[in-house]
């Protein structure tokens, strides 16, 4: 599946290089590529100067704790292109060069606005949830959930306008039961309607908790 723009972070592409010189050992020397460096299977696959941030909201804030300036991942099959870039080093006659890993280097500022993009988002769809209860309902329907995800899913543009996501999905009634297919614009097996809304809760409490402490803090303040 395609991820959001926001998730796409830019990220250097970085190389450990280990000199295995006669009588020495030179390990750790950190060098920055050019795409044009890459095998040509990376840069078939896509691999360039844009790392995907596909992990958990809870990954990602790990990443971040650890993390001092910088943050290093390595894209999917970085092993094996470290073997051929060696292999290209010894062909170009530095035989006795190896690099030992390939990764990206992403500034943390930047990994840090992804999960404050996810946070908002979230954040938007409760008000979106909340602000379409009746005075006295509790719980959302499936009809009220839906129109919510359709209102704060949206995606504004740097000019202002609006990008509409459209993609399958269905709904229904308590004790129905409704599933959608990315591949099948109609609805296809069957699932659950509390299962659909028991996830969609479950990110909505961990909103509630964070939305909490803000306001706990600015009272203090």
């Amino acid at each position: 599946m395609e991820l959001p723009s926001y998730r796409k972070v830019p990220a250097a592409l970085e190389v450990e290089i280990t000199l295995d010189l006669p009588g020495q050992i030179i390990q750790g020397n950190t060098r920055r590529i050019s795409v044009a460096q890459l095998p040509r299977s990376a840069r078939k696959r896509g691999i360039g100067e844009s790392a995907p941030i596909r992990q958990g909201v809870r990954e990602i804030e790990a990443l971040i704790a650890i993390s001092d300036r910088m943050i290093h991942l390595s894209p999917p099959g970085s092993a094996e292109y470290a073997l051929g870039m060696t292999r290209q080093q010894q062909e170009s006659g530095h035989e006795f060069t190896e690099i030992t890993s390939l990764y990206w280097g992403m500034a943390k500022p930047s990994v840090e606005g992804v999960l404050d993009h996810i946070r908002t988002r979230l954040t938007q769809f409760v008000a979106e949830v909340m602000a379409i209860l009746p005075v006295g309902q509790q719980n959302p329907d499936p009809n009220q959930i839906d129109s919510a995800a359709q209102q704060a899913l949206n995606i504004t543009g740097g000019d202002g306008s609006t990008f509409n996501i459209s993609a399958p999905h269905a709904k229904a009634d308590r004790g129905g039961t409704a599933s959608a297919n990315v591949n099948e614009p109609v609805p296809a097996t069957p699932q659950p309607w509390w299962h659909r809304t028991s996830v969609i809760w479950t990110a909505v409490a961990a909103v509630a908790a964070i939305a909490g402490v803000i306001a706990t803090v600015i009272v203090a303040k």
